[in-house]
């Protein structure tokens, strides 16, 4: 009796509160956890039917959050309004020429951008990169403009593929597998260009496959060395081909984060009239790109990580049925990267050699390309003779 008068009588321990410290770090942590705030859900075609003028448009969006003008006359930015109702003033109207008045150029761009997918002309598109050809235009403005679900393809980091092709299809649900700030970047995608541009099919791009091969020439050190075996030394591997992989069988996920970029298609875009090295009459250049280049043609040190994957770029002038290299970037693991450009005296990535493209005469957009190039690259002791067999398709014709 006395035991049990004693237990009840016993006050129960009080909970002690962690020490601040503590508390701060999973205050952090459940910050980090949140999800991120819900965008605004207006599609932008909405936008563009309410608006009436420029001096409605400021005053509107100036009058909403006088906080944000002040930071933006903070950071020196104060027109970005004005900016923003130039926009919708071009897609109002249509018209290209408006976008030119916005002072922000990535804004410039984008104005480009939506006014060539509320026209529907993929033609109309900017390039992915400014002043940069070889980019292509842009995938996502290609994509929606011309409901050119594979264009999507173009792009580079997997979160912005899945949100050309979630916005192409107009189905928010492919937003998914994303992280959730990814996600609801890619949902707003999705709802932002609803009643815009034009729908696409999902569909797989054409098979892309390829090899190259690289046979160490006298003075220099061969790619990959077997394991020694007994006593007799490290026998010594001249030649190895390595595989460039296949989109055959190939599931979308596996296709998009390709590090080779083996499915990301060619781009073909007009070049300078002239002649090619090797004669032939005088005809308008075209330079077919397949990767993407990443060192301007400037002679670089970077050295690839040895366990890391190889890395192609590879741009050749096209002409009368005959091709030549006029550039080509490549990444061995554990070596220097090969910069070559036919454009630049660049002595120690030199290339000499033959290329072919098929079919020689015309290349047509979502159509089948070959590429065969053999030759030597590089000088010793990083002197290699080099062959590449591609298979893919053409992604995009910048004109």
């Amino acid at each position: 009796m006395a035991v049990g008068l004693a237990t009840a009588c016993k006050k129960p321990a009080q909970r002690q509160e962690p020490p601040p410290e503590v508390r701060a770090v999973a205050s952090s942590i459940a910050a980090l956890e949140a999800p991120p705030p819900e965008a605004p859900s207006v599609p932008l075609a909405q936008e563009i039917e309410r608006f009436s003028t420029l001096e409605d448009c400021r005053s509107r969006h100036q009058e909403q959050d006088p906080v944000l003008g002040d930071a933006l006359d903070a950071l020196g930015y104060e027109v970005l309004v004005d900016d923003a109702c130039l926009a919708l003033d071009a897609l109002k109207t249509r018209e290209t020429a408006r976008c030119g008045g916005l002072q922000s150029s990535t804004l410039r761009l984008r104005c480009l951008r939506d006014v060539a997918i509320v026209r529907k002309e993929g033609a109309l598109c900017p390039l992915a990169q400014e002043n940069d050809r070889r980019s292509g235009r842009d995938p996502l403005c290609v994509a929606l403009a011309e409901g050119a679900y594979v264009a999507c393809t173009g792009l580079r980091a997997y979160a912005e593929k899945t949100g050309c092709e979630a916005a192409t299809t107009g189905e928010a649900i492919r937003c998914e597998p994303l992280g959730k700030t990814e996600r609801s970047r890619c949902e707003r995608l999705v709802r932002r260009f609803s009643g815009l541009g034009t729908r696409g099919v999902a569909t797989l791009p054409p098979r892309s496959r390829g090899t190259i091969t690289l046979e160490a020439l006298e003075g220099s050190t061969p790619l990959y060395a077997a394991a020694p075996a007994g006593d007799a030394g490290a026998p010594v591997e001249a030649e190895t081909t390595v595989s460039l992989g296949t989109s055959e069988g190939a599931s979308p996920e596996a296709q998009r984060r390709d590090p080779l970029e083996a499915f990301a298609g060619a781009v073909l875009s007009a070049g300078e009239r002239g002649f090619l090295t090797d004669g032939g009459a005088l005809a308008d250049r075209q330079e077919l790109v397949l990767g993407r280049f990443r060192h301007g043609g400037m002679t670089t040190t970077y050295v690839a990580p040895a366990n890391g994957r190889m890395r192609l770029a590879l741009a050749l002038a096209v002409a009368n049925g005959r091709a030549e290299v006029g550039a080509l970037e490549l990444e061995l693991p554990g070596r220097t990267t090969f910069v070559y450009e036919k454009s630049a005296a660049n002595l120690s990535s030199r290339f000499e050699g033959t290329a072919t493209v098929t079919p020689a005469d015309h290349l047509t957009v979502g159509g089948a390309v070959r590429v065969h190039l053999e030759g030597k690259i590089g000088v010793v002791p990083n002197e290699f003779r080099v062959k590449i067999d591609l298979e893919t398709w053409l992604r995009d014709q910048v004109p």
